[in-house]
């Protein structure tokens, strides 16, 4: 399940300057990976059947836009409007329309101040953050309680969602860093340490927003689906108390061990 960014960073801003910018960068990175791996989930596994001509035309819209991009276009428009036709063809398709806006994110020119990934980015930011996000949470976000919540509680569903979150993805991504660093694929930065790094883990596992939309596809309009979305925000809440403790204790340490100087 993807790691929901504007939590998890969110919670980072306001550890301040007690999380190094290395880690604050890994955590960004981290999250853009997992919600482009959500999407590739989304296509692949949520997909029951496709249309070969809405396949076709979707082949033809991208290379019209990579055309565009090849050509130095720098206007925003023809991309919108490719956009939407391509949004048109990839819901026509079968595949879930979600996929557009990765597909359309690819076309897009970022090279330069100028560009047209950054006029989009400017524009959107305030949008999206304060308008899009809040309506698509609240969306995917409602539960039905049943008058028996204890034994609700104890369903399957909401138990494996929550270990997962809270145990599972900390320790898989912590793992797949230390393994990196150790067979010298990657190198910690100075600033950072693997406690620090194991406590950005724990905050990857927060998953909202994308999270609760794959719970959807999943489980459909049933009571799996009401389990799932308790999971989720169970986990995410706990996941992210224990990441912002974690890291909170480790600038302390890491302070005091400033602080003490070494004997001899």
């Amino acid at each position: 399940m993807a790691t929901d960014i504007a939590f998890a960073l969110g919670i980072v801003a306001l550890l301040g300057d007690r999380v190094p910018s290395a880690l604050r960068i890994f955590l960004a990175a981290l999250a853009i990976a997992d919600d482009i791996g959500a999407v590739l989930v989304i296509a692949v596994f949520y997909t029951p059947s496709v249309v070969t001509l809405a396949l076709a035309a979707i082949v033809a819209i991208m290379s019209a836009l990579l055309w565009l991009n090849r050509r130095g276009v720098q206007s925003v428009w023809p991309y919108v409007a490719g956009g939407l036709v391509l949004w048109v063809a990839v819901y026509q398709s079968g595949v879930h329309a979600s996929i557009a806006g990765v597909l359309l994110a690819i076309t897009i020119p970022s090279r330069g101040h100028d560009c047209v990934q950054h006029k989009l980015e400017q524009a959107l930011t305030r949008p999206v953050n304060f308008g899009i996000v809040p309506i698509f949470a609240l969306a995917n976000a409602g539960v039905t309680l049943p008058a028996d919540v204890a034994t609700f509680a104890t369903q399957p569903a909401v138990t494996a969602t929550a270990l997962g979150l809270i145990v599972g993805k900390p320790l898989g991504i912590f793992g797949a860093a230390w393994l990196a660093v150790k067979v010298r694929l990657a190198e910690l930065p100075a600033d950072s340490n693997l406690s620090g790094l194991f406590g950005v883990a724990v905050l990857g596992g927060i998953g909202f927003t994308m999270a609760l939309f794959i719970a959807g596809l999943a489980f459909g309009e049933s009571i799996q689906l009401d389990a799932a979305k308790i999971g989720v925000l169970g986990g995410s809440v706990v996941t992210g108390i224990i990441g912002a403790l974690w890291l909170s204790l480790q600038a302390r340490r890491s302070a005091r061990d400033v602080a003490t100087p070494s004997a001899g």
